[in-house]
């Protein structure tokens, strides 16, 4: 045994185990996982809107708010002003409720990405329990289309509950 060696270990080459190759995913699952990366983008979109729209209001009534006291105990006429702006933001905030839908959006995204894995780990599967591939791609297509419409009803749900579109603005 020389420097460096390894105990007991052989000095002989171990054969790998062979290689495990899966089919590239077809044409059809692709377009499907491109189609559930764009909407999960638009979504995300959506959500970052949201959140903007969310503190668009908010945040104008938190700090003039704040600064109004502080202008009305140092008898400053403007202080009176800030707190009308104040209460104004306020109510326009609870009339129409902006940026509601984020957590929608947020969950969306999520399910979408979801989907996207688990098609390509039901490809991976198949592929490698032997399956017939295009009965597979079938199946795919068919998993895709049922999760997309569960995904797509809870956000026109969530988008129809509300009295105003999903930007925020007043239908």
């Amino acid at each position: 045994m020389t420097n460096g060696e390894i105990p007991g270990a052989s000095s002989e080459s171990v054969p790998h185990p062979q290689a495990v190759v899966v089919p590239d995913l077809p044409q059809v699952i692709t377009d499907m996982i491109a189609d559930l990366e764009d909407w999960a983008r638009r979504c995300d979109k959506d959500a970052k809107h949201d959140a903007r729209n969310f503190w668009s209001l908010k945040l104008p009534a938190i700090v003039i708010s704040a600064s109004s006291g502080l202008l009305a105990h140092f008898k400053f006429e403007v202080g009176l002003v800030a707190g009308i702006v104040a209460s104004m933001c306020v109510l326009l905030d609870g009339l129409i409720r902006t940026g509601a839908l984020r957590t929608i959006h947020v969950r969306a995204v999520f399910d979408l990405k979801t989907l996207k894995h688990e098609i390509e780990d039901k490809w991976r599967a198949g592929s490698l329990r032997g399956k017939n591939l295009n009965q597979l791609a079938a199946t795919i297509v068919e998993y895709n289309s049922m999760e997309r419409k569960k995904i797509a009803t809870y956000i026109r749900d969530e988008e129809t509950a509300f009295p105003h579109s999903s930007d925020g603005r007043p239908s």
